[in-house]
């Protein structure tokens, strides 16, 4: 979607990923406060993209990642998640 550094609009988005509207505003909020995802404002309409092409090769590597494991499941990512957490309090 946005990998192609196009800009779309949060009901786009919401409509490609397949959850309301309001689930997309307050994931791309959390997006853009990490730094993932940049807006671009055009009058009355917020386009986001991802903030830089870093974002872009991160998300590439992580599709190869699970093109590999085959596994993408949300319990695999949270264990992911969960470790490097761990690990990264332990620096």
């Amino acid at each position: 979607m946005l990998l192609d550094g196009r800009a779309l609009p949060a009901g786009e988005l919401a409509n490609l990923a397949g959850v309301s509207p309001t689930a997309a505003s307050a994931h791309l909020t959390k997006l853009i406060d990490g730094g993932l995802l940049a807006v671009e404002v055009e009058g009355r309409h917020r386009y986001y993209r991802l903030a830089n092409t870093g974002v872009a090769q991160v998300i590439e590597e992580l599709a190869l990642l699970t093109k590999r494991t085959g596994d993408f499941s949300h319990a695999a990512a949270f264990t992911c998640r969960a470790s490097v957490a761990s690990r990264s309090q332990l620096l």
